[in-house]
């Protein structure tokens, strides 16, 4: 059981910091579109592991 909370747990922080960080990359006047692109799909495939 705690096994699996601790999963959960860190794919929600990698859906958190995959946000976070293609947010503030979106917010910069050289847009990197490629991470941008990059943190989103890591954070649709964390999201798609805890669904």
């Amino acid at each position: 059981m705690i096994p699996h909370v601790i999963i959960e747990l860190a794919l929600l922080i990698i859906i958190i910091r995959c946000v976070y960080v293609a947010f503030t990359l979106a917010q910069n006047r050289s847009r990197k579109w490629l991470e941008i692109a990059f943190y989103l799909s890591v954070a649709i495939i964390a999201f798609s592991f805890l669904v």
